[in-house]
Parts: C-alpha cells; sequence; structure tokens
C-alpha cells in the first residue's frame, strides 16, 4: 500500500505475512508453544522491488521501520525472559520500549522514476516513508 499527501512524501506500508504450516493448525491456541512458533511459519525470504513514477527528479531519503523478529518484537524479547514467570512491572515497562530498527538511505530519482528492492523475511513488515531530500 502507498500514500502521499501529494507534496512530495510518500508513504508505503510493505507487509510479508506467511502461512502457518499444518503443525500449527492441528492443535490447540493454548498448545503451541511460544518457544516454537518461529517453526511453524512457511516461507523464505522475499526481494519486492519498488517503482514510483511520475516522481520528480533528484535525491529522495528513504527512512525505513522495519519490525520483524530480531528489531520491534514484542514476543521475541518476551521469550528472553523466563516465560513460565509472571513478569514484574519494570520487564512490562521495558517490553513497552521495544521500538523497530530504522535505517535511513538515499536514492536517486531519475528519469521521473523511483527503484530500489526491499528485502523482507517471513512475517515482516516495512514501513518507508520517502521524502525528497534537499
Amino acid at each position: 500500500m502507498i500514500t502521499t499527501n501529494s507534496k512530495d512524501h510518500y508513504k508505503l506500508l510493505v507487509p510479508y505475512l506467511v502461512d502457518m504450516n499444518a503443525a500449527y493448525y492441528l492443535k490447540e491456541e493454548d498448545q503451541v508453544p511460544a518457544v516454537g512458533i518461529e517453526q511453524m511459519a512457511t516461507g523464505e525470504r522475499k526481494i519486492i522491488h519498488v517503482r514510483i513514477e511520475n516522481i520528480k527528479e533528484g535525491c529522495w531519503q528513504i527512512r525505513r521501520y522495519c519490525l520483524n523478529r530480531e528489531t520491534g518484537s514484542i514476543l521475541n524479547e518476551w521469550l528472553n525472559f523466563d516465560t513460565d514467570m509472571e513478569l514484574r512491572m519494570e520487564e512490562v515497562n521495558y517490553l513497552e520500549k521495544v521500538f523497530p530498527r530504522i535505517c535511513t538511505q538515499r536514492q536517486i530519482a531519475e528519469k521521473n522514476r523511483l527503484e530500489f528492492d526491499i528485502e523482507l523475511e517471513p512475517n515482516e513488515v516495512q514501513y518507508l516513508h520517502i521524502t525528497e531530500f534537499n
């Protein structure tokens, strides 16, 4: 999904959600261990080519927010605790502050076209904010 405010700001939401394998669906919800849920997901890394046409030529800044099992995942951070124990308030406060990874890159638009690739792992979501770089 891509949106713009017609003032040289573009926003993209790129989810790569994969199905779970049969083992996931054959168990009751309370029988699926949080520790093993990652192994029940199907799918491999995916590369998506993005092309935005009718865009001003020049330099553009792409700010990327990545939410995946390595960054921004409350489930994966929670798994670092002893999941059988009740969390203390300070641990809950810590989990509330888990943020996605943010990275920035610059890309040149030529012939009124901006092109770049996005690499996603299974069950990753990326939000991209693209603005003209002055």
